[in-house]
């Protein structure tokens, strides 16, 4: 029996950042103002959409044709909230051993599409929650990355994308490089997420729980 497609999604809030400046991915594109990785989901069944939900404690960012919406889906305005507290961007150079953190305006823009294209809806799906914070906020993590990050000279310029789990008791793991520059890059990277202290987890209701991270590592000479 064939699954059946995407129907009546209901968004939490509708995302201002527009989905071509979003980096590619495998299966989608990374968000850098909330570090999370962003499903194209205009072409995947209501199977795959729902696996999706349980790997990702039913909270997640996706792409939708406006057929696959409710007919009056509700967009809450808490993107606000989450979208300030996710301007800081985190740059990291190893080579230079410099860290820095510094604010990014948010650039809204408006796709034009054609008459016969379909209508293309980004946002997120789930309830809202607080999202893991490392010890310090966002200037500490990065000043952790380049202190654990040791260069070589076999290493590349480039820029690693990763994603681990925040557990709800704060402790990192599943990582998996979703977008690598070398071996070497990436295994540095990894390593130095390894010996991160434990984070304040992210909740949901009140409670905390797992959640999907993802950051951008830049080797840079």
């Amino acid at each position: 029996m064939m699954s059946e497609p995407i129907k009546n999604i209901n968004l939490k809030f509708n995302c201002p950042v527009d989905w071509n400046s979003m980096e590619a991915l495998a299966d989608g594109r990374y968000c850098s103002h909330c570090h999370k990785k962003v499903y194209d989901l205009t072409n995947s069944k209501q199977d795959e959409f729902l696996k999706l939900l349980a790997e990702n404690s039913n909270n997640i960012c996706g792409r939708f044709r406006q057929e696959q919406m409710a007919s009056k889906h509700p967009v809450l305005p808490g993107w606000k909230k989450w979208l300030s507290a996710a301007m800081v961007l985190i740059g990291i150079n190893v080579f230079n051993n410099k860290a820095f953190a510094q604010g990014s305006p948010v650039k809204i823009t408006h796709q034009n599409t054609k008459a016969k294209e379909p209508e293309i809806v980004v946002g997120g799906v789930g309830p809202a929650s607080p999202m893991p914070e490392f010890p310090g906020g966002d200037a500490a993590f990065a000043a952790f990355l380049t202190k654990n990050i040791h260069y070589t000279k076999n290493m590349k310029n480039g820029r690693v994308i990763i994603s681990f789990t925040v557990s709800a008791k704060g402790v990192l793991t599943d990582f998996k490089i979703e977008r690598g520059v070398s071996p070497i890059n990436d295994n540095a990277a990894i390593n130095a997420l390894k010996l991160s202290p434990k984070w304040t987890p992210g909740k949901l209701n009140g409670k905390p729980v797992d959640v999907k991270y993802m950051i951008p590592v830049n080797f840079q000479k």
